[in-house]
């Protein structure tokens, strides 16, 4: 059931995600909670004054449909599923800029696109395959970035058994990190 947060005193639970709630076009800050949420809808895009959007889902993925980069003014996005990203930035020039926490984007959606847009993120969380993430790009390019989280989620397969070999030996992270969390990534014998 989706509960939307207004303030910090109160909430109102919804059985299925409010079709209403796109049309608050003012509405700065949401926090939605809904263990099956696993989609957010196209709609969403015209938030345009929104800065903080959080999920919290127990759903493994979430598909956002609506266009981030259209919502100028977002700063936070936050959850804790795999964030897939199903629309294309529209090339405006002020798309992403003020994006500064993205958490937690599927590493196919770590693209040189995206991160041009979102070249002031300052936190950034990862879930997914990781093996994909370090084929695909580099977080190099990421000069603000502070705060690294890194999931491998490799269900149904345990990250024990598909440990991620040299991540630590590569010049692969931004030179202004100042914090890394590695989760589910296993050492084995040739990152001694």
């Amino acid at each position: 059931m989706p509960t939307i947060c207004l303030g910090f005193k109160s909430s109102i639970k919804f059985f299925s995600f409010p079709a209403k709630l796109t049309r608050l076009i003012h509405l700065r800050y949401i926090t939605l909670s809904c263990d099956d949420l696993d989609v957010l809808p196209k709609d969403m895009s015209n938030l345009w004054n929104l800065q903080t959007l959080i999920v919290d889902t127990k759903s493994r993925n979430l598909t956002i449909n609506a266009n981030i980069w259209k919502m100028i003014q977002l700063r936070h996005l936050k959850t804790e599923a795999s964030i897939i990203l199903a629309a294309n930035g529209d090339g405006k020039a002020k798309a992403g800029e003020n994006l500064q926490i993205l958490g937690r984007l599927s590493p196919e959606c770590c693209t040189d696109e995206g991160f041009n847009k979102a070249r002031h993120l300052k936190e950034l969380g990862v879930r997914g395959q990781l093996a994909t993430l370090f084929e695909i790009t580099s977080l190099d390019k990421l000069d603000r970035l502070e705060n690294l989280k890194l999931l491998n989620d490799i269900y149904p397969e345990s990250a024990s058994r598909n440990p991620l070999r040299g991540i630590l030996k590569s010049n692969w992270f931004p030179p202004n990190l100042k914090k890394l969390t590695l989760s589910g990534v296993h050492k084995n014998d040739e990152d001694e």
